[in-house]
């Protein structure tokens, strides 16, 4: 953290957190984009107090259906292959 303070002093401000834990597993990008690519989205909100979202356009809908076009940035990761 202090080699990153010091080359980035002219460029970016740096903020170092405290470790942030949820029963003894620390919280973390990585844990996130494992629960996105594992489809646990239901357990994303006890780690960041809220739902995993997407952005897309409306692209149709009528009564019974809506057909929406998901922004790519917004995409979770496909499952794996169950071989």
């Amino acid at each position: 953290m202090e080699t990153l303070k010091i080359d980035g002093k002219r460029f970016f401000e740096v903020t170092e957190m405290k470790k942030f834990e949820i029963d003894h597993e620390k919280v973390s990008s990585t844990k996130l984009r494992n629960l996105i690519a594992e489809g646990r989205f239901a357990d994303i909100p006890s780690y960041l107090g809220s739902y995993f979202e997407s952005q897309g356009t409306i692209d149709s809908e009528d009564n019974q259906h809506l057909i929406v076009t998901l922004s790519e940035a917004y995409l979770p990761p496909p499952r794996p292959a169950c071989i």
